[in-house]
């Protein structure tokens, strides 16, 4: 076990070896970088651009940050609730079910866009291993998109998912 005494002890040699290997850098910045740090302080394209970039950065930002929040707080306090469409079709029924009681029209997120005829939603799994998923689908998209395998070899990873899904 060490003591508190030896613990400084020990590091005061961790900044005497520090200083070491700094001191190359800070003698370099000593004999050429002090003369470029000069010269830039002294150049006018280098205020202009410190100049730009402030106004840019002040402006730019401060705009947008104020549009934003102008927009946002309002919507925010007119919204009476946020909506969330559970995993299953039975409870996605329901939380339909309980908006249009309370008056919110939900058709906007739940209908297909653009007259679709045979339109289906695919929940994502509620199982115990639906991390699978991703794992065997991923690997087995990209070797279809960038790998040059047929969209037909996505019939045994399908085949495997199922596997996972019903274990």
């Amino acid at each position: 076990m060490t003591t508190p005494a030896s613990s400084r002890a020990g590091n005061r040699g961790d900044g005497r070896l520090a200083a070491v290997f700094v001191a190359p850098a800070l003698l370099g910045f000593a004999v050429f970088g002090l003369d470029n740090h000069v010269r830039m302080v002294h150049d006018p394209i280098f205020w202009d651009s410190l100049r730009t970039t402030v106004v840019h950065v002040v402006v730019n930002i401060g705009v947008q940050t104020v549009s934003a929040l102008t927009v946002a707080v309002p919507h925010q306090r007119l919204t009476p609730a946020g909506i969330v469409f559970p995993a299953t079709p039975g409870g996605t029924e329901a939380a339909v079910a309980a908006c249009e009681k309370t008056g919110i029209d939900v058709s906007a997120v739940i209908r297909p866009v653009g007259g679709t005829t045979e339109f289906r939603t695919f929940t994502y799994p509620v199982t115990d291993h639906a991390a699978g998923v991703p794992a065997l689908m991923w690997p087995a998209m990209r070797d279809v998109y960038g790998g040059g395998e047929p969209v037909s070899s996505l019939d045994e990873t399908n085949d495997q998912i199922d596997l996972t899904l019903e274990q």
